[in-house]
């Protein structure tokens, strides 16, 4: 099997706006929806709030720096909404724009190329106060926004995301209630929003498409990886089914235009799924996990089985990219596929070396990016791979208590201190192949 990637391959780190930027209120910021949730006594696990978190709003440059000795091809990074339009909708802050306008001039001049995402869960709160994803004006905000910021940015970013993770975003905060909004919704509740969203998804990608057809447009997905056990013809069906049954009411309707049999909500009306259907141009793959299958369906893991520091959810399994590519890739046929996420967080010893040393990140990276050029020799449409994250930064619930960056940040005195894994990282792009 090779190990190299080729010679165009885009490598990439990825953050988020709430996760880094802080300046929660600074020139002319409203409020989002994730400003009031961790405002909000006992939501997240140590108190904290993204308030300051990695200072990148007054930092970035200092930031695009350490991107440009990392060797990065390319730089994924989300909008905030209220910095651009405090209210969500109506008057445009010129100093928000003023702000990504200054990032993307200057990852520019580092010949780093800007992968933008429209919306990374910061709905803003006044949108949230009028009904926010289970309204339809809610839709119409989003489109708005989502030109404004072509008019201003369009000229210099070519890769733009209307959404990241709309299952995570929608049912973690309108079903479970752990992360903002904080609501419990029932079900038929939660596919309003999911079928808002997706329309929000696709009369973006209509509208920005007219205004400049240069630009190329997707969304990213957290694809539910189920991995056979062994690959036959019994398991691989089941594996199939599952796969379908967790992401299909997501990617039918936008790459078939329909949703599967039995999931269509209630609230959708005539010319609804054509736009939805409207055709992108990529699509990103968050990946990190994934879930055993046998003939009788999904094995549970045993007690111990290797995992992330304190998060259960993100088990060792490196062959979930492999089959998380492979079935969207066969089932949906998209254009080009970018691995948008994909990281791990390591133990965090605040102030001590140990933190720096993380080798279990270096194993997860290495054995998962063996899986990508698997999944990539067989064919797959693969351009990029962006690492999650560049920072140490706010985990959402989680708070301070996890560190998926590649750079250790010290939130006292926002020292930037590279970990080992970005060294690895380095060497990795520089030279195109596995080590």
């Amino acid at each position: 099997m090779r190990r190299r990637f080729p010679e165009d391959f885009l490598w990439g780190t990825a953050t988020a706006s709430y996760q880094i930027e802080g300046a929660w209120r600074e020139d002319g910021k409203g409020v989002s929806i994730w400003d009031t949730f961790t405002h909000t006594p006992g939501k997240i696990k140590d108190g904290s709030t993204g308030d300051i978190s990695c200072d990148h709003y007054h930092l970035f440059e200092q930031d695009v720096e350490l991107m440009k000795r990392l060797g990065l091809k390319a730089y994924r990074f989300s909008l905030s909404w209220t910095r651009i339009i405090p209210e969500g909708k109506g008057r445009v802050n010129p100093k928000g724009l003023d702000f990504y306008s200054r990032l993307v001039d200057t990852l520019k001049k580092k010949n780093i190329e800007p992968f933008i995402t429209l919306y990374h869960w910061d709905l803003p709160q006044a949108l949230e106060d009028k009904g926010g994803w289970l309204v339809r004006d809610t839709v119409f905000a989003f489109r708005d926004y989502a030109l404004e910021v072509v008019k201003a940015l369009g000229d210099r970013v070519r890769y733009w995301m209307t959404f990241n993770e709309i299952p995570v975003f929608i049912g973690a905060g309108y079903g479970e209630g752990i992360h903002a909004p904080g609501k419990r919704l029932p079900p038929a509740l939660l596919r309003r929003a999911y079928h808002h969203v997706l329309l929000a998804h696709g009369l973006a990608v209509r509208e920005m498409r007219r205004l400049n057809k240069g630009l190329k447009l997707g969304l990213v997905h957290c694809a539910s990886a189920p991995v056979p056990l062994w690959e036959e013809e019994e398991i691989l069906e089941k594996a199939g089914e599952i796969w379908d049954e967790e992401n299909g009411f997501l990617l039918e309707p936008v790459f078939q235009g329909k949703y599967p049999p039995g999931k269509s909500p209630d609230n959708v009306k005539e010319g609804d799924m054509e736009s939805i259907g409207e055709k992108t141009d990529f699509l990103g793959l968050n990946i990190y996990s994934g879930r055993w299958v046998g003939k009788e369906g999904i094995i549970d893991f045993p007690p111990h089985y290797p995992q992330a520091f304190d998060l259960p959810w993100l088990k060792f399994l490196p062959s979930s990219l492999y089959w998380g590519v492979k079935f969207c890739w066969k089932k949906y046929s998209p254009r080009e596929i970018f691995l948008t996420e994909n990281g791990y967080s390591t133990e965090s010893f605040i102030g001590e070396e140990y933190s720096l040393q993380d080798l279990d990140r270096i194993l997860y990276l290495r054995s998962y990016l063996l899986e990508l050029l698997r999944i990539m020799e067989e064919g797959a449409p693969v351009k990029g791979y962006f690492l999650w994250s560049l920072l140490d930064n706010f985990e959402w619930a989680e708070g301070f208590t996890k560190r998926f960056g590649i750079i250790y940040v010290d939130y006292q005195t926002q020292k930037r201190i590279p970990k080992l894994s970005s060294e690895w990282y380095r060497r990795l792009i520089k030279r195109g192949e596995l080590p």
